[in-house]
């Protein structure tokens, strides 16, 4: 957030005064500062009543880059308001920090255009403007970043006046780019209480700039009922920066005193008598109580654990983890012929046996798994896939090309499991090891979402429970990007119960081994082909692995391929407006 010290026409048209008051703001570490820089016969014509005033209130060009110059010495951030060609030419030699236009400046073309090759933080004043002049001012901006600042100067404005819904209506009908949002406000500097605290709800509706005028003393005759003097105006700037971190860093975020809370009085699952192993549980047989220590358990659903069968006998008071009930685990190998670049990758031959038979092969022999499930789109090309999954006598679905998170979806609504152990044909060197041991971790926990990450790429393990797939797909904003579907789950962590498999020390290696060029592609084939000679098809691990790499006598040539990232051109965020089925 910034506070801007509006200068305005306090300085009464007297350099002598302005740099009084500069020189007190600096004292009291002032830091942004803004002026208007204005000529009578740029801003009214010469007939206007007020034509007179504004001429003995302006300063000249000489002034004006003395005072910049001046300013600048002081360490000033600057902002200047602008209200004509002349004072732009101005404060452009000067370098100032960003230009300010008044309201009535939104549609003056000439401005606009000379602003747009700026390059620099434009602030566009909106009091008193409709949305079709904010539109035409913001379509004629694209190069620049932009400030909507609400409020208007009444000497001083009524609390009634204010508006702060305004910011509201700012915000959803001017968000087509990033835009951030302002408050200028000109309360009666008398009370200085109010001014905070219209400033603090400003600022809660979004402000991240406040800008409030600032005089020598209110005795002045000009520009004083709605400024503040040096002393007060550091009492305001404190009590609002005071006042940021009550909002958190970002729109939905748990900090670390709620996650401490949260662990205090969340109640979880319990058994309320004795559970016999092979019976299976029914809502009679459990309680919500809170659990002392209940270390890394998160939280269930009642409907989690309902109709299971029991793996062991549980006993009262006793918290319920899905560890100690039989689940649907289903590996789904997420995989499709279209790939962008390296061509048909799944289907390219290491040791006489296709890439995605060779993962299919090192998924068979991890335990626990009821289902494999190839999952791959209806397009025509993809039928190639789908005789491969029935000669290696597994099952198949069929979904939407391009929605990954609905095919996912469908497929676990198809086969009815609990648990989905994801991977990717990119990444057919799957570890069973970790593999069986996240699956292991996702269910103690009583997780949505585990990973193990930090072992090699292209044996990355991923586990969600099927409730995560529903919710994300009934709660997407955007479901486009859902190709890298880990994201969403990242980019709203504080929404899910998310785990971590530990991985051993030994283990930890930034080797490159999933498949997305044609050296990532040559790479894993000398590996397989290695191990191959050495009579060791699929049983491989992650130790043979890091073993083979530690006696290569050169880096291989996907070492310094970065990994593919999610584009900036989707929504990862998550929304409850969706009617509830």
């Amino acid at each position: 957030m910034e506070v801007i010290a509006e200068i305005a026409n306090s300085h009464q048209g007297s350099v002598k005064i302005l740099k009084k008051l500069l020189n007190k703001l600096s004292k009291i570490n002032i830091k942004i500062i803004k002026f208007q820089i204005y000529f009578a016969d740029e801003l009214l014509t010469k007939g206007h009543k007020r034509f007179s005033h504004f001429q003995r209130q302006a300063f000249s060009e000489k002034e004006w880059i003395k005072i910049l110059k001046y300013s600048k010495k002081k360490k000033f951030k600057i902002y200047t308001d602008i209200f004509g060609t002349k004072a732009f030419k101005i404060s452009k030699r000067m370098n100032v920090d960003g230009y300010k236009i008044h309201s009535s400046d939104l549609c003056n073309l000439k401005i606009l255009k000379l602003l747009n090759k700026s390059k620099k933080k434009i602030f566009l004043s909106c009091g008193s403007a409709n949305g079709f002049e904010i539109n035409y001012a913001l379509k004629r901006l694209k190069n620049v970043n932009v400030v909507l600042m609400h409020g208007f100067q009444d000497y001083p404005t009524k609390l009634k006046d204010n508006n702060l819904y305004r910011l509201n209506w700012l915000k959803r009908n001017f968000t087509r780019r990033k835009i951030n949002f302002g408050f200028q406000d000109h309360t009666n500097g008398e009370n200085l209480n109010k001014s905070i605290l219209i400033s603090t709800n400003a600022i809660s509706l979004g402000s991240k700039y406040i800008e409030k005028h600032v005089t020598l003393s209110r005795s002045l005759k000009i520009d004083s009922s709605s400024s503040l003097e040096p002393s007060e105006f550091k009492n305001y700037v404190n009590q609002l920066y005071d006042f940021v971190p009550s909002l958190g860093k970002k729109e939905f975020e748990i900090s670390v005193a709620e996650k401490n809370y949260r662990k205090t009085v969340k109640k979880f699952v319990v058994a309320n008598k004795f559970l016999k192993k092979d019976s299976l549980l029914s809502s009679k047989d459990i309680d919500f109580k809170r659990v002392d220590k209940p270390f890394n358990i998160k939280s269930s659903f009642l409907e989690d654990f309902i109709g299971k069968k029991i793996n062991k006998d549980i006993s009262p008071d006793e918290l319920l983890r899905q560890v100690d009930f039989k689940n649907k685990i289903n590996a789904l190998i997420i995989v499709r012929l279209k790939s962008t670049r390296l061509k048909k990758k799944s289907i390219l031959k290491i040791n006489g046996e296709y890439l995605i038979e060779h993962l299919i092969k090192r998924v068979k022999k991890i335990n626990g798994i009821n289902k494999i499930i190839l999952c791959t789109s209806t397009s025509s090309q993809d039928d190639k896939l789908i005789k491969i999954a029935i000669k290696n006598k597994i099952n198949f679905f069929r979904g939407d090309e391009l929605n990954v998170l609905k095919r996912i979806y469908n497929c676990s609504k198809k086969f009815k499991c609990d648990q989905i152990l994801r991977i990717t044909g990119d990444d057919i060197l799957t570890d069973k090891y970790y593999a069986e041991k996240t699956i292991n971790t996702h269910l103690k926990n009583n997780s949505d979402y585990t990973d193990c990450k930090n072992i090699p790429s292209g044996t990355e393990i991923e586990v969600f429970s099927v409730k995560t797939i529903r919710n994300l797909y009934e709660n997407l904003v955007d479901s486009s990007g859902t190709e890298y579907l880990t994201n969403y789950i990242i980019e709203n962590k504080d929404q899910f119960s998310i785990s971590s498999c530990k991985v051993k020390k030994k283990h930890k290696s930034k080797v490159r081994l999933t498949i997305d060029t044609i050296e990532d592609f040559k790479n894993v084939e000398m590996m397989l082909k290695s191990f191959y000679k050495k009579k060791i098809t699929y049983d491989y691990n992650i130790d043979d692995i890091l073993n083979y790499y530690s006696l290569l006598k050169k880096k291989p040539k996907n070492s310094n391929i970065k990994q593919k990232v999610k584009p900036k051109n989707f929504n990862t965020k998550l929304t409850w407006r969706k009617i509830e089925k």
